[in-house]
């Protein structure tokens, strides 16, 4: 059901992630310098990213998947993703992720996408309320998070970098979508 789902912006066309894109997904998740504000990058080796993109596309396949990993794809090239992840049980609040290989940085692509997943959210899952969380050192990041209109709403978070032994601090922020009254009494 999900995995035919195409979302298309003025420049980029966004698609579920798929085994085929292991190639492109690796240039980009293991390149060090360029994913070092990322908590679970770099990917160490292909067999770890063919897992990564193998469980993404059990994802889609469920009835009610638990995480969305959209391809980038600008003039029929892969160059990077947006995901959006449940952050709760029910599915009402999502954390957005994106990632761009460092070639097409500085285009405004990784926004773009960005916002054409937040209107997926808003739209197609009907999600409550979006997150998005970065390091602090990262202003790219922050830039695509003020980009959706999202107000940050924690700072200096500790965040742990487990593959570099590394503490750094986080930011954290969010957009309401849509107001949830299910829980107001009467």
């Amino acid at each position: 059901m999900y995995e035919n789902i195409r979302l298309q912006t003025s420049r980029l066309l966004l698609r579920p992630v798929s085994p085929d894109d292991l190639s492109t997904v690796y240039a980009y998740s293991s390149d060090g310098e360029h994913v070092k504000y990322m908590k679970y990058y770099p990917d160490e080796s292909m067999e770890v990213c063919k897992k990564f993109l193998i469980q993404t596309c059990q994802e889609w396949s469920k009835e009610f998947p638990r995480c969305y990993v959209f391809a980038v794809i600008q003039n029929s090239r892969h160059i990077g993703e947006v995901s959006v992840y449940a952050e709760d049980e029910a599915f009402t609040i999502g954390e957005l992720g994106w990632i761009i290989h460092r070639d097409y940085c500085n285009k405004g692509y990784a926004s773009e996408a960005a916002q054409a997943l937040l209107s997926f959210c808003q739209n197609t899952l009907h999600l409550n309320k979006v997150t998005a969380c970065c390091d602090s050192r990262n202003s790219a990041s922050m830039k695509i998070m003020e980009t959706l209109g999202m107000t940050v709403t924690e700072k200096d978070i500790p965040r742990k970098y487990l593959k570099r032994d590394e503490t750094a601090f986080e930011i954290k922020a969010e957009k309401i979508l849509h107001l949830d009254l299910s829980s107001l009494k009467r």
